[in-house]
């Protein structure tokens, strides 16, 4: 790819990217508001968001929806600062389960065993995606 050609894409990616960042970034940071603990760190969850999201801009979709969609779901992955985000669902209640149920539900012990998804398999070698029977 010849620099001038090179300057015109990197260009073009920088103008997709803020106009993503400035139609759908308030929305992003409402759902981070709602997701993370205190809701005060969201700003800085966002930043991260848009920081990921410009290092992948490359992979950015055409068009507009589904380029608000991706960087929902950029939102939605784990980051080091959202590990204290809120979980997903309410936790049952453990109060109601009287303790001496548990303790009297002796089971042998048996040992853990592996599924067979657990260890690459030299038949589906994680390079390329496919399995072979």
């Amino acid at each position: 790819m010849s620099p001038a050609r090179n300057i015109q894409r990197q260009a073009a990616d920088e103008q997709r990217f803020t106009r993503l960042a400035e139609t759908t970034g308030p929305r992003v940071l409402a759902y981070l508001s709602r997701r993370v603990d205190p809701p005060g760190d969201a700003a800085d969850v966002l930043a991260e968001v848009l920081a990921t999201a410009w290092r992948r801009v490359g992979d950015l979709p055409a068009d507009d929806e589904e380029a608000a969609a991706w960087l929902f779901g950029i939102a939605r992955g784990p980051s080091p600062t959202t590990a204290a985000a809120k979980p997903a669902a309410t936790p049952l209640p453990t109060a109601s389960v009287p303790t001496s149920s548990i303790a009297s539900a002796k089971r042998p012990h048996r040992p853990m065993r592996l599924s067979p998804f657990a260890t690459p398999s030299p038949a589906c070698p994680p390079t390329t995606g496919s399995c072979s029977p």
